[in-house]
């Protein structure tokens, strides 16, 4: 990762950076979000837009005032998104503007609705392995939490077909499970996180309420993947707020394998 040059702004950059190794940084630099280096070229590539450079640094950006539509293909392309401002007036400020990043959007996060697409949700996915395949899809924007177990990795295959989540989280029992599961039929990046040592105790912590409030305490694995992906919303700056649980087929599943699913065009359309 190439450093740059040391002015005091490009360390305030770094230390920022440091944090987010990998999301794309939109750093507010007064009326425009400025991407450097490597986050730099990806952007110019991606977004088609000029790449300059600054002190040598090489640089992309854009007006803050016109960053949704830049912002909505860069997370539709499976970027994670983390959005850096000024927080304090510039004018007051004595030195070095205060930058902090406010917001973190991945495919599975998005809840602003001028970035949602209205041809498809943004779904967050969470799996883990134990005994069974805990599978969780979460709606940010509606705050709605399905789950279910599978018994095999086809019955994985057939939820990931089905629900066609906008991002997949994974932890070490699942990695390689979910890959040969996906196949290639999924485009849904993926994000490995760490498994929750206390389940129960997390959910908890996260909605206020025991998992025995929604049937979980008899899926082990289901809520072991739920509180993943409810901690995940939470790293992104967000409130997590769930609303609704469904449990899946109540504990019942019909097994269809992808190429079915695909030609049926049961769950999704396939133009």
């Amino acid at each position: 990762m190439r450093k740059g040059p040391g002015t005091p702004m490009f360390r305030q950059y770094w230390r920022i950076k440091r944090r987010y190794p990998d999301a794309v940084l939109l750093f507010r630099v007064g009326d425009f979000y400025e991407t450097f280096f490597e986050d730099a070229e990806l952007v110019s590539r991606v977004l088609n837009i000029a790449l300059t450079s600054r002190h040598g640094a090489p640089l992309a950006g854009f007006p803050h005032h016109a960053a949704t539509p830049y912002i909505q293909r860069l997370v539709s392309a499976g970027h994670k998104v983390a959005i850096c401002e000024q927080v304090e007036d510039p004018s007051k400020a004595r030195g070095l503007v205060r930058r902090e990043v406010v917001r973190v959007i991945t495919p599975g996060t998005v809840v602003e609705e001028e970035l949602l697409s209205p041809e498809a949700q943004s779904i967050l996915c969470a799996v883990h392995v134990g005994r069974r395949i805990g599978i969780a899809f979460f709606e940010a924007s509606t705050g709605d939490l399905e789950v279910l177990e599978a018994g095999d990795e086809e019955g994985l295959r057939s939820a990931l077909l089905r629900y066609s989540p906008s991002e997949i989280l994974v932890d070490e029992s699942s990695q390689g499970l979910v890959s040969g599961a996906v196949k290639g039929e999924l485009t849904a990046p993926l994000e490995t996180v760490q498994a929750p040592p206390d389940p129960a105790g997390a959910f908890q912590s996260l909605t206020g309420r025991a998992p025995e409030a929604f049937g979980l305490e008899e899926l082990p694995d289901a809520l072991a993947a739920s509180v993943m992906a409810l901690e995940y919303v939470k790293s992104t700056n967000m409130e997590v707020s769930l609303q609704r649980v469904k449990i899946a087929f109540g504990g019942k599943y019909m097994y269809l394998d992808g190429t079915t699913l695909r030609n049926l065009e049961i769950f999704r359309n396939l133009r």
